[in-house]
């Protein structure tokens, strides 16, 4: 009597404290259209929604659960089904059908479907229950998992593992040759060497493809040996293609080791020639070896040849000379100098004239480093020009004379500013007839005669 008693007192305490559950909308709102609900719970009709009567104090162990049986129960917490229907558990979305499309996730499958698919495909579509996490995964790959991860799309996993691929291809040594892809690579050598030789032939170790795919100038010396062996195994200088010059193209090269044919091949046309010391590729047209056609050099030739100590081109355009300025007609007013002169002119026109005009051929120098040597009417019209290009009758000087103090002066032409200018004090004047200088002025000398003549007539007519 008294255990009857006992069991009617704990029915009636279980039935007061029985937990309701939350409101929730089935199909309609006839709560015979909700999900048979866990055993000795029913679904209470409340205006157009359900709530279940009497929920379990727990979320797991439990039979034919649904997600709005869950969702009523525990909502807060546990809002879903799992994928056996025996427990409510944490996941973000249905375990069903009504489950959003690739939106698995690890934690998503283990609450779902436990350790049986714990983890997310890649594409995140279903759950697998592969050895490790497909999704980040970098390395430990087998074919199992890859298998699993890929949906069957890359059932392979790589030579290093730490990829899957779509075929399992031939990596042995039977392979027919020159059909390597770097597809192939990638799952037969991994990583390590995951590019194709450029002929096909091998897997390299290039930084990037070997092929077309390739980055614009990102050729280094290493992936054009790897990609294209000995033939061509330097980077060009813009790192545009491989090349075959006999030394690298960059930095690396040996000081002074530039040659025409590396030039040529490392820089295009742009720069296929060695300047004079090999230290350098220049743009020069031709180039600036023993092979240059006579008189061509110019000076934009000239410094990027053979830099600026002969920077510019002599006048005859034979050769670069160490001129302080340009030999040619964008040369300054008045800065010739004699060491320009030789420079530009050679010994033909190798003195500076006085106001530093012009080269001239004189013999020796204008200024005031002249010996004491005759001057001449050539010299005197190299050094001061048509104002003084006449030298004195003593070779002494450049005088300001009308015509040559010399023997090649026309006849009768001299005048009393001529001999003074050619002759000096010694000789001012000129004769009567213009054919000579003498120091006397014959016209004063015939007027002294006729005075002279006229004292002695009247002297005569005294007595």
């Amino acid at each position: 009597m008294n255990i009857f008693k006992y069991l009617q007192v704990f029915l009636f305490l279980n039935y007061i404290t029985a937990k309701t559950g939350q409101s929730v909308k089935c199909v309609s709102s006839n709560c015979s259209s909700c999900p048979t609900p866990y055993q000795n719970t029913n679904w209470i009709n409340q205006g157009q929604n359900c709530y279940i009567d009497s929920c379990p104090d727990s979320n797991v162990s439990l039979q034919n659960t649904s997600d709005l049986f869950c969702q009523s129960c525990f909502s807060t917490n546990y809002p879903f089904a799992n994928a056996k229907k025996t427990s409510c558990v944490n996941s973000k979305y249905s375990c069903g059908s009504d489950r959003p499309s690739n939106s698995w996730t690890d934690s998503d499958c283990f609450a779902c479907f436990g350790y049986d698919s714990q983890f997310a495909s890649i594409d995140k579509s279903t759950c697998v229950n592969s050895m490790f996490p497909c999704i980040g995964r970098i390395n430990d790959w087998t074919n199992y998992d890859c298998t699993r991860c890929y949906n069957s799309q890359k059932p392979f996993a790589n030579k290093d593992l730490s990829a899957c691929v779509a075929t399992q291809p031939n990596c042995s040594g039977v392979r027919p040759a020159n059909t390597w892809t770097d597809s192939d690579c990638l799952a037969c050598q991994g990583l390590k060497n995951q590019f194709a030789s450029l002929d096909k032939s091998s897997c390299v170790a290039s930084k990037l493809t070997c092929g077309s795919e390739r980055p614009p100038n990102t050729w280094t010396n290493i992936d054009c040996y790897f990609c294209q062996g000995a033939s061509k195994q330097f980077a060009s200088s813009d790192k545009s293609s491989c090349v075959n010059s006999d030394l690298t193209c960059d930095n690396g090269r040996p000081a002074n080791s530039w040659t025409d044919s590396d030039c040529k091949i490392c820089n295009g046309p742009s720069k296929q020639y060695a300047n004079i010391d090999q230290s350098a590729c220049v743009s020069s047209i031709p180039n600036c070896g023993n092979g240059r056609p006579s008189n061509t050099w110019t000076d934009s030739d000239c410094l990027a040849c053979k830099g600026i100590s002969n920077q510019y081109a002599n006048i005859a355009q034979s050769d670069c000379v160490s001129s302080t300025l340009t030999c040619g007609n964008k040369r300054p007013a008045n800065a010739w100098t004699n060491s320009d002169c030789l420079a530009c002119f050679g010994t033909d026109k190798q003195y500076a004239n006085l106001d530093k005009s012009a080269c001239v051929a004189s013999v020796p120098i204008c200024g005031n480093d002249r010996p004491n040597t005759p001057w001449t009417d050539s010299d005197c019209l190299a050094c001061y020009g048509s104002t003084k290009q006449y030298a004195s009758n003593d070779q002494s000087d450049c005088v300001q004379s009308s015509l040559t103090c010399g023997s090649g002066r026309p006849d009768q032409s001299w005048s009393n500013q001529d001999c003074l200018a050619c002759y000096g004090q010694s000789q001012p004047y000129a004769k009567s007839n213009k054919s000579g200088c003498q120091k006397q002025d014959s016209s004063f000398s015939y007027s002294r005669l006729l005075l002279l003549n006229s004292v002695l007539a009247f002297i005569y007519l005294l007595i």
